[in-house]
Formats: C-alpha cells, structure tokens, sequence
C-alpha cells in the first residue's frame, strides 16, 4: 500500500519559481497577480504556494472563488494531493455549505456575493 507521503508531488522547476515569486512578492504588496499558460498547472502551483504559507501559520484560513462549481471540486482535490493530510475543505455553492471549521473554503463567486454579510470582513487571510 502507497502511503500518503509517497502521494504528495512536488513542483515543476516553473512552478517552484512562481511560488517564489508569490512569496518575495508578499514582502511589498499584498496582492499578487500569477499568470501562466494553459496546461501548465495553475492550480497545482497555488497548491505548493499554500503549502509554504500553511507551514509560516498552520491556523491560515483561505477563500477559493471561482465561477464554476466543478472547477472548485477539482481544485479542492488537486490541492489534498499537494497539502498535508489534516488541512480540511469545505465546499460552498448552491446546495452546499461546508464552511465552518475549514482550512481552506472553496467557493462560487455567486454564492459568496449572495452570503457576504455571512462573512466576517476579516474571516479569510488570502483570498484566491
């Protein structure tokens, strides 16, 4: 049996560099813009970002939006193969609302714009 370790990827030589480009950026702004081609994987990079930052605050909370609620599933996913096994998800779109007590909260841009005022202004420390 493949253990979880065994399980965990590890980034591309580019995708390493866009992290360390995300992480040297935080130190003069707080926003940050990461583009990349088609394929190259985004989403698995943003994966290996977050790893880095939960291990500076494991107690970071994430905001995930998206326009496309199976794109968020697949997001959440991609990023259980990259983060550590007690990071914890939840879901929020149309019928589903996993949205306390979770690490990382993976959400529809409608749906939030809907439940904002159920949100503390302050709740999440990165927004995606």
């Amino acid at each position: 049996m493949v253990s979880n370790d065994e399980l965990l990827l590890t980034p591309y030589p580019y995708q390493q560099e866009a992290v360390n480009c995300l992480l040297e950026n935080e130190t003069v702004s707080d926003r940050s813009l990461l583009v990349m081609a088609s394929g190259l994987g985004k989403t698995l990079t943003l994966a290996f970002y977050l790893k880095e930052k939960l291990k500076e605050n494991s107690r970071l909370r994430v905001l995930f939006l998206c326009h496309n609620n199976d794109i968020l599933e697949q997001c959440r996913d991609e990023f259980a193969r990259v983060l550590d096994p007690d990071i914890t998800y939840g879901l929020f779109h149309g019928t589903e609302k996993e949205f306390k007590e979770v690490t990382i909260l993976f959400a529809s841009l409608q749906t939030m714009r809907d439940w904002k005022d159920g949100f503390f202004q302050s709740e999440f420390d990165l927004i995606i």
